[in-house]
């Protein structure tokens, strides 16, 4: 009889682990989900979507003087630079969102994929002047960390290569 009544209890405790462990998997997931409707309704936003058309369409050998210049309330070139802004703090917001390990890379890879690599490759041959100029050695390092962990996840995921 006791033996029994230790293995009803050991058992009903492993039930009980089983269970608290599900429910923390199932409760981080839905954060997730949370997280990343929150970011994509901001790249589903009008400032995000010019912005990111600004940036794709803005000559290279003028990003570096563009993005560090001083614009002011009445620049005729304000609404562009923001939108621009928007753009680059929002993957550098979701670069931190996913090393902070609140979010997945695999989500990303597979529903923004092309932002991120064109952005990253847009900005990469001018990252270190960016920072220098800037006096901000982390500058873009989250878009960075970003890119880089989505190229992983492509070698290791070959059919979502572009």
């Amino acid at each position: 009889m006791t033996l029994v009544l230790q293995f009803v209890q050991t058992a009903g405790i492993l039930v009980g682990i089983i269970y608290y462990i599900t429910t923390l998997r199932l409760a981080q997931k839905a954060r997730e989900a949370q997280v990343f409707l929150q970011f994509s309704n901001r790249i589903a936003d009008d400032r995000f979507i010019e912005g990111f058309r600004n940036l794709r369409e803005i000559d290279s050998s003028t990003l570096v003087d563009f993005l560090l210049q001083e614009v002011t309330k009445d620049s005729p070139i304000r609404d562009q630079w923001i939108d621009i802004w928007y753009v680059l703090r929002s993957l550098e917001d979701l670069g931190g969102i996913v090393r902070g390990g609140f979010l997945g890379i695999s989500i990303i890879a597979y529903t923004t994929s092309g932002i991120i690599k064109m952005t990253w490759e847009k900005l990469a041959p001018h990252i270190d002047e960016l920072r220098e100029e800037s006096n901000n050695i982390r500058w873009g390092s989250e878009i960075e960390y970003l890119y880089d962990e989505l190229m992983k996840y492509h070698e290791e995921h070959p059919e979502l290569k572009t």
